[in-house]
């Protein structure tokens, strides 16, 4: 996991690697890329998108009202 620079205080950018373990649950999608949103929970593998490793920021972080059925 890291914090992009630049982010407003207060608001980190988290990203991740493919490969690497989710950091946090929430909706990522690929760095520079649309429509390759993803709903990942923590510790699951972020996955490659299209067939390649992806740089993935995370958009918005769930909370644990919304992982309930």
């Amino acid at each position: 996991m890291s914090t992009a620079p630049g982010a407003p205080a207060g608001q980190e950018r988290v990203t991740a690697v493919t490969g690497n373990h989710c950091p946090v649950s929430g909706t990522w999608e690929p760095a520079g890329e649309e429509g390759g949103r993803r709903r990942l929970l923590e510790g699951a593998v972020m996955p490659a998108f299209r067939n390649a490793a992806a740089q993935w920021k995370l958009l918005e972080g769930l909370r644990r009202r919304d992982l309930r059925s």
